[in-house]
């Protein structure tokens, strides 16, 4: 436990975003053997923020001021368990960034979460699915800088214009000359405006202007031929 704890937390060290704290936090019922919410934003994973055993029962803490929220580093406890971020509390589903299932066998898992799409907001709540105690042993949100993406926070690909999505580095457009999810691929031909289909790599400008022209000397030599016909 210890071992696979210390690694993950060297990865969180090593991580180059913004490790977001909570200004504030409370739970929706309090077990007597937790000292309460703050254990879950303390530093320790071996402490534990611990609720009743209950329907649905959750955690949530607030930012000082509103954050966009890509990934998160969790440690949590038996059950079923779904993260939101949102201003204030909610389940609703549009604003869950992940949800976590501890495996049969295990009393906790500890993982650093990429949400499924960066989601903005002043709230993280996490919320145990059905009946049982919510386990909160540690839980610190990332904030990626812009151009970054992914759990670590890494630059987008060279090739991206106008960014890349903060979860999995897809770029939001590619240089001229580049195709492909993360632009790192050459266009297939030289087209005439310097880009390609994104997906493709074809050329559907170069074709157009292609056919223009062919047309054009079609209509060239036809006028040619009668005009020659004509003068015989």
């Amino acid at each position: 436990m210890d071992v696979a704890v210390c690694f993950l937390l060297g990865v969180l060290f090593a991580v180059q975003g913004l490790k977001v704290k909570f200004s504030r936090y409370n739970q929706s019922s309090l077990n007597s053997n937790s000292s309460g919410p703050m254990n879950a934003v303390d530093g320790n994973v071996l402490s534990s923020s611990i609720t009743k055993n209950g329907a649905n029962e959750f955690w949530w803490g607030e930012f000082d001021r509103p954050h966009k929220i890509s990934s998160m580093f969790v440690v949590v406890g038996k059950g079923k368990q779904r993260i939101f971020v949102s201003y204030g509390k909610t389940d609703r589903p549009s604003h869950m960034c992940a949800e976590i299932v501890t495996p049969l066998g295990y009393d906790f898992i500890n993982m650093n979460v990429t949400c499924n799409q960066a989601l903005e907001g002043n709230t993280v709540t996490v919320r145990r699915v059905g009946n049982g105690s919510l386990v909160l042993n540690e839980i610190i949100p990332i904030e990626c800088l812009e151009n970054t993406h992914s759990f670590s926070c890494i630059s987008c690909p060279p090739n991206c214009i106008n960014g890349c999505s903060a979860v999995d580095g897809t770029c939001n457009d590619c240089k001229k000359g580049q195709f492909g999810r993360m632009c790192h691929r050459d266009c297939h031909h030289v087209c005439s405006d310097g880009t390609c289909d994104r997906n493709e790599g074809r050329c559907s400008q170069e074709n157009v202007i292609i056919a223009v022209v062919f047309s054009l000397c079609l209509v060239f030599i036809v006028v040619s031929v009668i005009g020659f016909l004509i003068k015989r």
